[in-house]
């Protein structure tokens, strides 16, 4: 059976991350998502809606924010995962901004951690092969999600700001590696 999400009981302190998201000096490190041909037919159908994709690589931006709780607390919670160390981390952590409807789509990356940090209140949703609704979760609080299945957010209607970490390995691979 293929796991599409996992909770994760784990209570972190989202204020500097929320505070990094609205702070405008930061503007300029904001990449849009879906640029090349690969991503056409999403990045047209999100326009048909005016919707966007951006994110913010912590590896990109001049500030130096290794030190926040929220990346030792990370390490932690990965510390059986093979090379995630707390620069590793780092390295591969953004803050995304969704603003309406994002169409089912398979990123490249197997599975997700993301915490939820404003406007995340519509479903998060998976689609079989032929676009059929599956399952849908509504977050609140960190979870893993699987990202290789074809999954979107739909029903959203205004933007969604969350702070994610990327895997290569699949949900199955890492839950049970998780320190919590």
């Amino acid at each position: 059976m293929t796991i599409l999400y996992k909770t994760i009981d784990y209570n972190f302190d989202i204020s500097p991350l929320v505070d990094i998201a609205e702070d405008n000096t930061l503007e300029p490190y904001w990449k849009l998502l879906l640029q090349g041909p690969k991503y056409e037919p999403l990045r047209k159908t999100m326009a048909s809606t005016n919707s966007y994709l951006s994110n913010l690589k912590f590896r990109d931006i001049p500030q130096n924010y290794i030190d926040l709780q929220i990346f030792a607390e990370c390490e932690e919670i990965f510390a059986k995962i093979p090379d995630f160390d707390r620069e590793h981390i780092y390295s591969i952590a953004q803050i995304f901004k969704v603003s309406g409807p994002l169409p089912p789509h398979q990123d490249e990356r197997s599975c997700a951690f993301s915490i939820p940090l404003m406007g995340v209140d519509t479903p998060l949703q998976w689609y079989d092969n032929n676009n059929n609704l599956i399952e849908e979760y509504t977050y609140n609080s960190p979870i893993l999600f699987n990202t290789i299945h074809k999954h979107g957010s739909t029903l959203n209607s205004g933007q969604r700001i969350f702070f994610q970490i990327g895997f290569k390995q699949s949900i199955q691979e890492v839950i049970p590696l998780l320190s919590i």
